[in-house]
């Protein structure tokens, strides 16, 4: 299994997925309707707030799903997990549960974060179990705040620390641990110097500048 940046290729897979009703009606992107306009999305794969990527199946080729931080804060070093599976043949193989845990290895080892929440819908069991699996804890309910099928829904409210994800430690390098990597918060200030719409490019000149 590998973790894909959405590039051009990608990013039509990925909007289909987005589309289906299916999925949407278990998200909320915030913008008047559950489904995700794709020029809205796009203004989202730009903006430094938010992590996303395509995992494959296990010849590593596949595309089948999406995983992602968004709400990242660079300060406070938290962010909201989540994460779809856009292929259903794919179901049923722990395949988005693993997808999961390396997001999260990214998200605690690489950005920095030190503490990550998500929530699920009332109902869909399947999620409440890839987010137990990865060591998540109940931590809450919100009454009444989502509809799936025009049925209101509470929304079961999760978080996860850093020092809580089993094995963060393995493979965590001495300057992660001595301070020596620079905190996402002040890369994340250079990119906004930088200019509003960074590309990738951008973000390597930062990281070259604050290293």
């Amino acid at each position: 299994m590998r973790l894909l940046p959405i590039d051009n290729e990608l990013f039509p897979g990925v909007i289909s997925w987005l589309d289906k009703e299916e999925n949407y009606k278990w998200l909320d992107f915030g913008f008047g309707s559950q489904p995700i306009p794709p020029p809205a999305f796009l203004m989202m794969l730009k903006k430094p707030n938010h992590c996303l990527r395509v995992f494959t199946g296990e010849d590593d080729q596949t595309p089948i799903g999406l995983v992602a931080f968004s709400n990242i804060h660079p300060q406070f070093r938290t962010a909201m997990l989540w994460y779809l599976l856009g292929n259903k043949t794919y179901e049923g193989q722990g395949l988005t549960t693993r997808a999961v845990g390396q997001m999260l290895k990214l998200g605690f080892r690489e950005l920095g974060l030190v503490a990550v929440h998500a929530w699920v819908a009332e109902g869909n069991a399947a999620s409440v179990r890839i987010l137990e699996r990865n060591g998540f804890r109940l931590i809450g309910r919100q009454r009444q705040c989502h509809y799936v099928d025009g049925e209101p829904r509470d929304r079961l409210l999760f978080d996860l620390l850093a020092s809580e994800f089993p094995g963060i430690r393995e493979g965590r390098s001495p300057a992660m641990d001595s301070g020596a990597v620079p905190l996402l918060g002040t890369i994340l200030t250079e990119v906004a110097h930088s200019g509003v719409s960074a590309d990738l490019s951008t973000v390597f000149q930062a990281v070259i500048k604050v290293l």
